[in-house]
Protein backbone atom coordinates (compact mmCIF):
# COMPACT_ATOMS: atom_id res chain seq x y z
CA UNK A 1 0.00 0.00 0.00
CA UNK A 2 1.27 3.43 -0.88
CA UNK A 3 0.95 5.97 1.93
CA UNK A 4 2.18 9.53 2.45
CA UNK A 5 5.78 9.35 3.61
CA UNK A 6 6.71 10.18 7.17
CA UNK A 7 8.98 12.89 5.82
CA UNK A 8 6.09 14.46 3.88
CA UNK A 9 3.91 14.45 6.99
CA UNK A 10 6.68 15.90 9.14
CA UNK A 11 7.50 18.62 6.58
CA UNK A 12 3.85 19.60 6.29
CA UNK A 13 3.32 19.75 10.05
CA UNK A 14 6.56 21.70 10.51
CA UNK A 15 5.35 24.26 7.96
CA UNK A 16 2.00 24.57 9.72
CA UNK A 17 3.71 24.95 13.10
CA UNK A 18 5.90 27.69 11.64
CA UNK A 19 2.84 29.59 10.39
CA UNK A 20 1.09 29.32 13.76
CA UNK A 21 4.23 30.30 15.65
CA UNK A 22 4.76 33.38 13.43
CA UNK A 23 1.15 34.47 13.94
CA UNK A 24 0.73 34.13 17.69
CA UNK A 25 -1.22 37.39 17.90
CA UNK A 26 -3.26 36.91 14.73
CA UNK A 27 -7.01 36.63 14.81
CA UNK A 28 -8.48 33.15 14.35
CA UNK A 29 -10.05 34.01 10.99
CA UNK A 30 -6.71 35.26 9.63
CA UNK A 31 -4.96 32.12 10.87
CA UNK A 32 -7.63 29.97 9.20
CA UNK A 33 -7.17 31.86 5.92
CA UNK A 34 -3.44 31.04 6.10
CA UNK A 35 -3.87 27.38 7.05
CA UNK A 36 -6.80 26.25 4.89
CA UNK A 37 -4.94 26.44 1.53
CA UNK A 38 -2.01 24.51 2.99
CA UNK A 39 -4.26 21.78 4.37
CA UNK A 40 -6.35 21.57 1.23
CA UNK A 41 -3.33 21.44 -1.08
CA UNK A 42 -1.46 18.82 0.93
CA UNK A 43 -4.55 16.63 1.28
CA UNK A 44 -5.40 16.95 -2.42
CA UNK A 45 -1.89 15.84 -3.35
CA UNK A 46 -2.18 12.73 -1.17
CA UNK A 47 -5.82 11.87 -1.88
CA UNK A 48 -4.96 9.18 -4.45
CA UNK A 49 -3.14 6.91 -2.01
CA UNK A 50 -4.06 5.12 1.24
CA UNK A 51 -4.15 8.21 3.43
CA UNK A 52 -7.38 8.38 5.41
CA UNK A 53 -5.68 7.35 8.66
CA UNK A 54 -2.82 9.78 7.99
CA UNK A 55 -5.34 12.56 7.39
CA UNK A 56 -6.91 11.82 10.79
CA UNK A 57 -3.49 11.90 12.45
CA UNK A 58 -2.73 15.24 10.80
CA UNK A 59 -6.08 16.62 11.94
CA UNK A 60 -5.29 15.54 15.50
CA UNK A 61 -1.86 17.19 15.38
CA UNK A 62 -3.46 20.39 14.04
CA UNK A 63 -6.05 20.33 16.82
CA UNK A 64 -3.34 19.99 19.47
CA UNK A 65 -1.37 22.83 17.91
CA UNK A 66 -4.37 25.14 17.76
CA UNK A 67 -5.49 24.20 21.26
CA UNK A 68 -2.08 25.25 22.61
CA UNK A 69 -2.29 28.43 20.50
CA UNK A 70 -5.71 29.28 21.97
CA UNK A 71 -4.73 28.44 25.56
CA UNK A 72 -1.60 30.57 25.25
CA UNK A 73 -3.71 33.60 24.36
CA UNK A 74 -5.77 33.38 27.57
CA UNK A 75 -3.66 31.75 30.28
CA UNK A 76 -5.99 32.83 33.09
CA UNK A 77 -9.20 31.54 31.49
CA UNK A 78 -10.49 28.01 31.88
CA UNK A 79 -10.52 25.32 29.23
CA UNK A 80 -14.31 25.54 28.83
CA UNK A 81 -14.14 29.26 28.12
CA UNK A 82 -11.38 28.76 25.53
CA UNK A 83 -13.39 26.00 23.88
CA UNK A 84 -16.48 28.21 23.60
CA UNK A 85 -14.44 31.06 22.10
CA UNK A 86 -12.41 29.13 19.49
CA UNK A 87 -14.08 25.76 18.86
CA UNK A 88 -17.54 24.77 17.70
CA UNK A 89 -19.50 21.85 16.28
CA UNK A 90 -20.01 21.54 12.55
CA UNK A 91 -21.45 18.74 10.41
CA UNK A 92 -21.34 16.20 13.21
CA UNK A 93 -17.76 17.02 14.18
CA UNK A 94 -16.88 18.48 17.53
CA UNK A 95 -13.91 20.73 18.24
CA UNK A 96 -13.85 22.53 14.89
CA UNK A 97 -11.60 25.61 15.04
CA UNK A 98 -13.41 28.73 13.84
CA UNK A 99 -13.13 32.47 13.57
CA UNK A 100 -15.54 35.29 12.85
CA UNK A 101 -14.91 37.62 9.93
CA UNK A 102 -16.75 40.46 8.24
CA UNK A 103 -18.19 39.86 4.81
CA UNK A 104 -18.26 42.26 1.85
CA UNK A 105 -21.29 44.11 3.18
CA UNK A 106 -20.16 44.13 6.80
CA UNK A 107 -22.18 41.13 7.94
CA UNK A 108 -20.34 38.78 10.27
CA UNK A 109 -19.95 35.10 9.44
CA UNK A 110 -17.91 32.17 10.69
CA UNK A 111 -14.99 30.59 8.88
CA UNK A 112 -13.93 27.09 9.85
CA UNK A 113 -10.62 25.31 9.63
CA UNK A 114 -10.63 22.66 6.94
CA UNK A 115 -10.11 19.06 8.02
CA UNK A 116 -7.70 16.98 5.95
CA UNK A 117 -9.93 13.97 6.63
CA UNK A 118 -12.79 15.73 4.81
CA UNK A 119 -10.89 15.26 1.54
CA UNK A 120 -12.39 12.29 -0.32
CA UNK A 121 -10.01 9.51 -1.32
CA UNK A 122 -10.15 9.07 -5.10
CA UNK A 123 -8.30 6.15 -6.60
CA UNK A 124 -6.38 6.71 -9.81
CA UNK A 125 -7.68 4.55 -12.66
CA UNK A 126 -5.17 3.97 -15.42
CA UNK A 127 -6.17 4.29 -19.02
CA UNK A 128 -5.87 1.05 -20.98
CA UNK A 129 -2.47 0.70 -22.63
CA UNK A 130 -3.91 -0.30 -26.00
CA UNK A 131 -6.13 2.78 -26.31
CA UNK A 132 -5.50 4.92 -29.36
CA UNK A 133 -7.33 8.25 -29.45
CA UNK A 134 -7.22 8.25 -33.25
CA UNK A 135 -8.83 4.81 -33.61
CA UNK A 136 -12.63 5.18 -33.91
CA UNK A 137 -13.31 1.93 -32.03
CA UNK A 138 -12.00 3.58 -28.80
CA UNK A 139 -14.15 6.74 -28.99
CA UNK A 140 -16.88 5.28 -26.77
CA UNK A 141 -14.32 4.30 -24.10
CA UNK A 142 -12.70 7.74 -24.14
CA UNK A 143 -16.05 9.51 -24.01
CA UNK A 144 -17.08 7.39 -21.02
CA UNK A 145 -13.84 8.29 -19.22
CA UNK A 146 -14.37 11.97 -20.03
CA UNK A 147 -17.86 11.92 -18.48
CA UNK A 148 -16.74 10.27 -15.22
CA UNK A 149 -15.57 13.04 -12.85
CA UNK A 150 -13.53 10.57 -10.76
CA UNK A 151 -11.37 9.77 -13.76
CA UNK A 152 -10.76 13.38 -14.67
CA UNK A 153 -7.59 14.46 -12.99
CA UNK A 154 -6.34 17.89 -14.09
CA UNK A 155 -3.72 16.54 -16.54
CA UNK A 156 -6.27 14.19 -18.13
CA UNK A 157 -8.74 17.02 -18.67
CA UNK A 158 -6.10 19.02 -20.47
CA UNK A 159 -4.74 16.31 -22.78
CA UNK A 160 -7.33 13.58 -23.33
CA UNK A 161 -10.17 15.88 -24.40
CA UNK A 162 -8.30 17.62 -27.28
CA UNK A 163 -7.05 14.27 -28.56
CA UNK A 164 -10.58 12.94 -28.62
CA UNK A 165 -11.88 16.03 -30.41
CA UNK A 166 -9.10 15.93 -33.04
CA UNK A 167 -9.56 12.23 -33.66
CA UNK A 168 -13.33 12.43 -34.16
CA UNK A 169 -14.22 12.57 -37.87
CA UNK A 170 -16.87 15.09 -38.77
Amino acid sequence: MIKPSKQSIATFLAGVRKVVKRHRQATPDYLIRLLNPKIQGWAAYHRHVVSKQVFSQVDHALFQLLWRWARRRYPTKGAGWVREKYFTRQDGKQWVFFGVTAGKRGQMHRVHLRHASATPIVRHVKIRAVVNAYDPCWHAYLEQRAKNPHLQTPPARGTARPLLQVATPE
